[in-house]
């Protein structure tokens, strides 16, 4: 669930073998289209199944309100809660007995996760967006225009107006894998977004005073 947190993204490279690039009289560029599609999303609940190569399969469940609300609860082998109330972040590390509490980046390098929990506009104009598609799914590349930072090459799919896979590749070219399964919402209280620290918990606050 580290990864998650600091490299939320995931995509299916095998796409690419089936997919058709956008034709350049298209009538919205690509930015412009995936710009639409997050712009759309403004509330979000979703399971979720992480991996890597070197990493364990780790599943949890998402939700997410816009703008920069979301919370985050993974199952073993490493079961941690990270919550943003838009302007703080909260990691709650079960093993270790553990909350540190930070301010929330504005940056998708340190925090993919804001891809679609953020300001679409904003956030990928340190990109360049690369667009296919097939008849079922829509395909977004990210490259990033300056190297430099953790990540690399980011990553989103799209079914029927929904993400249905987000991923990353590190500067390192490590890749993470993020597989969503879109749930209906049926209720998300208030306190979805705000996060109690448990008796007896170990408490880092870093964030400025």
């Amino acid at each position: 669930m580290r990864l998650l947190s600091s490299y939320f993204s995931a995509a299916l490279l095998s796409l690419l073998l089936f997919a058709n690039p956008s034709r350049a009289n298209d009538e919205l560029s690509p930015a412009d289209r995936l710009i639409g599609l997050l712009d759309a999303v403004s509330t979000m609940q979703a399971r979720f199944e992480q991996s890597s190569r070197t990493q364990e399969a780790q599943r949890g469940e998402i939700w997410l309100k816009k703008p920069n609300q979301f919370r985050l609860e993974t199952q073993a082998p490493l079961s941690q809660t990270i919550v943003s109330d838009g302007h703080s972040l909260w990691t709650y590390d079960r093993d270790l007995e553990q909350v540190i509490i930070s301010t929330l980046s504005n940056r998708v390098e340190e925090l993919p996760i804001l891809l679609l929990a953020g300001d679409a506009g904003e956030l990928i104009d340190d990109y360049r967006v690369d667009f296919f598609e097939d008849e079922v799914q829509q395909f977004f590349l990210l490259q990033p225009l300056k190297a430099e930072g953790i990540l690399g090459r980011l990553s989103i799919t799209f079914e029927a107006g929904l993400p249905v896979s987000v991923g990353v590749n590190t500067a390192t070219n490590e890749r993470t894998n993020i597989n969503l399964e879109i749930q209906e919402i049926t209720n998300m209280p208030d306190d979805t977004f705000t996060f109690e620290v448990p008796d007896g918990i170990d408490v880092i606050d870093d964030r400025a005073e």
